[in-house]
């Protein structure tokens, strides 16, 4: 049974990757997006000797939000094999989830895991169904076609990337989609910055122009990322307001520091003041100074047997024991 306000993801996996560490994250950058991060992950459990497992929590948004299921066979520590997927028999999942979800990731007919989603939320399986055009928009390119076939499949395949994330009606799997076809680092980037913009003055795309159902942090990434794309203009007086922001806390910052250091050796001086008498004072003021036993017995007209008794009393009332200790003290 479900509590109000509790999610519950649920499972299984193969033979070989029972009793092994599976791991739930939370995406917040859509940057991060194809594999898995250490500071993404919220949970960690371990499947049993069934090779079941169970997720529970409060912890996620109301709202959807993207989530990523990863298992590999690389031991139970996290450690960078897991992050950079180096580890054999790597399964993982993305999927949308809110806190009130019971979703469940059960076997394929075939035998492997990972392959469908049931539960309460049925826009959960939609990155599984663009992952299916993604690998067919993979596999329909020979290598062996001319510039100009390249540039008409592009189009037909960007069209439909954009046409099944209008049906979603899911604003974050358009926002994703948005970042994986335009990755600066892919093959079809210039092809796409080209496509995009032609959509976009045709029809605003999806929500990214106004995207007021994404949360904050995402909706700075998109429009982030169509200003990356010229589609939207960078604005300038936020990106001012943010150096000024930030300058001025630097500001704070410093003056802060230098009447903590003012302070503070005040604070020092009086302590001196009320501890040393005026003669003792003016040796240790001396000694500050890198004067020797002789130069202050000449320069304050006593015996330099005086001006020894007079260090030893300053070093025990400041408990120190030497000149560099008595030097440090007075520069504080």
């Amino acid at each position: 049974m479900i509590c109000i306000g509790q999610y519950q993801f649920k499972g299984s996996v193969t033979d070989e990757l029972k009793n092994k560490p599976i791991f739930l994250s939370l995406i917040n950058d859509l940057n991060k997006t194809e594999r898995v991060y250490q500071d993404q992950i919220i949970q960690q459990t371990t499947t049993d000797s069934l090779g079941y497992f169970l997720f529970e929590g409060e912890q996620l948004p109301t709202n959807n939000s993207l989530l990523r299921l990863h298992i590999d066979t690389c031991s139970d520590t996290i450690s960078n094999q897991h992050f950079m997927q180096t580890c054999e028999d790597t399964k993982s999942i993305l999927f949308l989830a809110k806190n009130t979800d019971s979703l469940y990731f059960p076997m394929s007919d075939f035998g492997e895991a990972f392959c469908s989603i049931e539960g309460t939320n049925p826009i959960a399986k939609g990155f599984l169904d663009l992952a299916l055009i993604k690998d067919a928009f993979i596999h329909d390119f020979t290598g062996k076609e001319t510039s100009a076939e390249k540039q008409l499949k592009f189009n037909q395949w960007f069209t439909q990337f954009h046409e099944f994330a209008q049906t979603q009606n899911e604003p974050l799997l358009e926002a994703y989609l948005l970042f994986y076809l335009g990755n600066p680092t892919a093959e079809t980037y210039d092809d796409y910055k080209t496509f995009i913009a032609e959509l976009h003055n045709q029809n605003p795309i999806f929500s990214t122009s106004n995207p007021t159902n994404l949360n904050p942090n995402f909706r700075a990434q998109v429009n982030q990322k169509l200003a990356s794309l010229g589609l939207v203009a960078v604005d300038v007086n936020s990106t001012l307001n943010g150096f000024w922001i930030a300058l001025s806390i630097v500001g704070v910052l410093m003056v802060v520091f230098v009447l903590y250091r003012i302070g503070k050796r005040t604070s020092s001086k009086a302590k001196l003041t009320a501890i040393l008498t005026p003669q003792e004072l003016k040796i240790a003021k001396a000694i500050a100074a890198q004067k020797t036993n002789k130069e202050i017995a000449k320069e304050l007209f006593i015996s330099l047997s005086t001006v020894k008794t007079h260090i030893n009393n300053i070093y025990k009332k400041l408990g120190i024991t030497d000149r560099e200790m008595l030097s440090k003290h007075l520069s504080d």
